[in-house]
């Protein structure tokens, strides 16, 4: 009985500390706070610990929060590559699609939501899946079709998983180009 108590006092212990590490006033209510993020105000924002510039919303939305619009539906990793290189979002068009190293920099796994919501407003959507540009070559007997890729995601919780290169929905993308800006910020 001891041992169970103990047990349960410990996880509520580690349980307030990840809570607060997520959401302690110093750190501006997230674990990656507001002020490593320049916002631009053209539906923009700038990573100063990266340099990479983001898109703040899902593509095909904008406003904001984010709240007009219809997020794209992403049918294919190509599909995906192809919108990318030919947005001109803020006037620039060296736009890709993100890597999956790059998509796991914006995401503390310790918090829920992973991402900060202050600043990307589709952090709070629970079914969030996010295309990344990194492939993997697999072979697979059940899906001959898909030219042995699969493609890394990164989920709302941060998780990433592998999918194979045309998704059955429920996938969508950010944008991403390095910033040239970041030395002025």
């Amino acid at each position: 009985m001891n041992r169970l108590l103990s047990t349960l006092i410990l996880s509520a212990i580690c349980s307030a500390n990840a809570w607060s590490a997520c959401f302690s006033e110093d750190m501006g209510g997230r674990e990656k706070p507001d002020s490593i993020y320049a916002e631009h105000g053209d539906g923009t924002v700038t990573d100063l610990e990266t340099g990479l510039m983001w898109s703040k919303c899902l593509l095909g939305n904008s406003g904001e929060r984010c709240q007009l619009g219809q997020a794209e539906e992403i049918i294919s990793w190509q599909q995906a590559l192809d919108l990318a290189r030919d947005s001109e979002l803020a006037g620039f068009s060296d736009w890709r699609l993100p890597n999956i190293k790059e998509l796991v920099s914006l995401v503390d796994t310790s918090c829920s939501p992973a991402f900060n919501s202050s600043v990307f407003a589709f952090a709070s959507i629970e079914t969030l899946t996010l295309m990344s540009s990194t492939v993997r070559h697999v072979h697979s007997p059940d899906y001959p079709d898909e030219g042995g890729y699969s493609v890394w995601m990164l989920g709302s919780l941060g998780n990433v998983r592998s999918m194979f290169q045309n998704p059955t929905g429920g996938v969508e993308m950010i944008l991403v180009r390095t910033d040239s800006r970041k030395a002025d910020q």
